[in-house]
């Protein structure tokens, strides 16, 4: 029960402090990369529309 004692705080592993610091960049990134995706899938929706735009009034002509 010392060693426990002697090498833990409050219960946890000091390689829990490092797991939870790992965790909570991989949350980081995956805000950051969702964010991303969502600004381009509308820039690419815009682009497509206005192609499409571009063809209607191309064919209607």
């Amino acid at each position: 029960m010392a060693y426990l004692a002697a090498h833990t705080t409050f219960g946890f592993c000091w390689w829990d402090l490092v797991a939870l610091l790992v965790l909570i960049g991989v949350i980081v990134v995956f805000i950051i990369k969702t964010r991303q995706q969502k600004k381009q899938v509308e820039e690419l929706e815009a682009a497509i529309s206005a192609l499409c735009a571009e063809n209607a009034s191309e064919e209607q002509e």
